[in-house]
């Protein structure tokens, strides 16, 4: 899949959003093989394989992720399960930026609701391309890149096929 969006803009956008959700303790996150479990069959998409993932560890900051790739026609998909461990100091930086979106000629970024959860959705209209954050609340994000999506509507009914009330409570 082409990765023609802008990383670091929604990345922000994702640590702003999750950030204050969090506690100030940290922990371990939940093993890759366990976040693998969640990446099921998707209706009206094939994988193209069978997850993948790690689990990171450095200093203070510890990471795990799993993802799996699927194809729908010319469409691809990727969904990628994260659990990410931060610095405090961090979310003292980002908090100003909470209400950051963005509506122009070339892209929409908008916060929503996803059966119940913070998200962030950023399309890009000429590409097509769709990436949606779902903030788990706990540290665990859920990740969609798309491309191409005719409807931005289509990668927010991908989501709710995965088990995020399940995944919420890891």
């Amino acid at each position: 899949m082409e990765k023609s969006m802008h990383p670091v803009i929604i990345t922000i956008l994702c640590l702003v959003l999750v950030l204050p959700l969090l506690g100030d303790e940290t922990r371990d996150p939940v093993d890759f093989r366990k976040l693998a479990t969640y990446l099921i069959d998707l209706d009206g998409w094939e994988a193209t394989g069978e997850a993948e993932g790690q689990n990171i560890s450095m200093g203070e900051f510890k990471a795990s992720e799993a993802s799996r790739d699927y194809q729908a026609g010319e469409k691809s998909l990727e969904v990628k399960i994260a659990d990410y461990t931060y610095y405090p100091m961090v979310k003292q930086s980002l908090e100003m930026m909470k209400n950051f979106e963005i509506d122009s000629s070339e892209k929409y970024v908008k916060k929503l609701d996803v059966n119940g959860f913070v998200s962030v959705l950023e399309y890009e209209y000429e590409d097509k391309d769709a990436r949606l954050v779902v903030f788990l609340g706990n540290s665990i994000l859920v990740i969609l890149e798309a491309d191409p999506i005719d409807d931005r509507q289509e990668i927010v009914n991908i989501v709710q096929q995965l088990d995020l009330k399940g995944l919420s409570n890891l």
